[in-house]
């Protein structure tokens, strides 16, 4: 496992979102959008930030609203709070463009702002295509892990969060908290490495977001990180997403946290450096 290194600087945004910067400013930033329930300070990315900075000279994570402390948005993934995170990217960037790097839940954005329309909508017409890693498949995926279904309090996980899915009540019992979940096969970890509040109202927009790439006509070629060991999201539902939006399929033998493993780090900041020499 890797370590985490310190942080250059941490602040929040004008909309409230917290946010970690590595580096000195740079002609195009690495973006990092952390996924739903991951919190500042955990090491969840590892060394992944710095070595981006040291590569590109900027690393920017902005972390979801659902934990930046507004009791009313714990744990809350919506479209607005995904725009939230998209306007605070934008307002760290200063305009420059940058490359956005989504992952797990957050790969629904970085799939959209593949699509020329959606980037001028939302001014972000300075994204590049960018990585979109362990890509979020299905609500009935995530609460699978391998032929095993994952449970809250000896319930079906699924079963909750289609109920769920229509009462926005913040509860303590987010399946994918444990470090087990984000590792690769085999490991046990009962670590918590997401915070336990999720919302069960987020469900609703995962599941509306299930048939969203059939919807995309992406005008740039992302890199599509398939995470061979992923517990979270199938590696082949992934790699057939990535084949839909016509994405460079780079496949990385780690679990669903890829930043753990020093290698596909490697992998990925090797890609993103051919992606930043055509752009």
């Amino acid at each position: 496992m890797r370590v985490s290194f310190s942080v250059m600087e941490t602040g929040r945004t004008k909309d409230g979102l917290m946010y970690e910067k590595y580096g000195s400013d740079s002609e195009k930033p690495i973006v990092i959008f952390a996924g739903l329930n991951v919190k500042p300070n955990t090491g969840y990315f590892c060394d992944f930030p710095r070595d981006a900075a040291e590569c590109f000279g900027e690393a920017i994570v902005v972390y979801q609203e659902g934990v930046s402390g507004s009791l009313l948005r714990t744990g809350f993934f919506s479209p607005g709070t995904e725009r939230r995170q998209l306007n605070a990217a934008l307002e760290l960037v200063k305009g420059k463009r940058f490359v956005p790097v989504t992952h797990s839940i957050t790969s629904i954005l970085g799939t959209k702002l593949l699509d020329p329309i959606f980037r001028r909508e939302n001014h972000a017409g300075d994204a590049l295509p960018g990585v979109i890693s362990s890509m979020y498949t299905s609500v009935d995926d995530v609460l699978f892990d391998r032929d095993v279904r994952r449970r809250i309090l000896g319930i079906d996980a699924l079963l909750l969060f289609k109920v769920g899915r229509y009462l926005p009540i913040p509860v303590p019992f987010y399946p994918l908290r444990d470090g087990a979940a984000h590792s690769r096969f085999g490991v046990v970890d009962a670590s918590e490495i997401a915070s336990k509040w999720v919302n069960t109202r987020s469900a609703d927009y995962c599941f509306r977001s299930e048939g969203l790439v059939g919807s995309v006509k992406p005008d740039q070629k992302a890199i599509g990180i398939v995470t061979l060991q992923d517990r979270i999201t199938s590696a082949e539902k992934q790699a057939d997403l990535y084949g839909q939006l016509n994405a460079e399929i780079i496949p990385v033998d780690s679990g669903h946290r890829w930043m753990a493993d020093e290698e596909s780090c490697h992998t990925v900041l090797g890609a993103i450096a051919k992606q930043l020499k055509n752009c």
